[in-house]
């Protein structure tokens, strides 16, 4: 999947993207990990910095671009161990996502949730 979209960091500063792997394909399993402080992800350390550009990573990916909002969140549920990471993923990515694109996200969601 091609990133068409750019948080603050990687635009501005030239930092690593926390949504992609170090062989260059979208991770969002990792981006979830750090996000939802799920030990340290693969190839990332467990602090608050890379915690902090997961969550404008994810602001920015949900504004703009869907079909890989709608990938992040399924595989950020599957990687969800606590109700708190669940309602963090429910009243953040998942309520911008559905708010900026609803009409375009509802029907995959709705596929995956059968």
């Amino acid at each position: 999947m091609e990133r068409t979209w750019s948080c603050f960091d990687c635009q501005f500063d030239g930092a690593e993207p926390v949504c992609f792997a170090a062989d260059g394909h979208f991770d969002p399993k990792r981006l979830a990990r750090i996000l939802l402080k799920i030990g340290p992800a693969d190839g990332a350390p467990d602090d608050k910095c890379d915690r902090m550009r997961a969550y404008d990573c994810v602001d920015e990916m949900v504004q703009t671009a869907p079909e890989a909002s709608v990938t992040f969140i399924l595989a950020a549920l599957d990687e969800c161990r606590t109700s708190a990471q669940v309602s963090l993923l429910g009243a953040g990515a998942l309520e911008t996502m559905l708010k900026t694109h609803g009409p375009e996200v509802i029907g995959p969601l709705e596929r995956a949730a059968r």
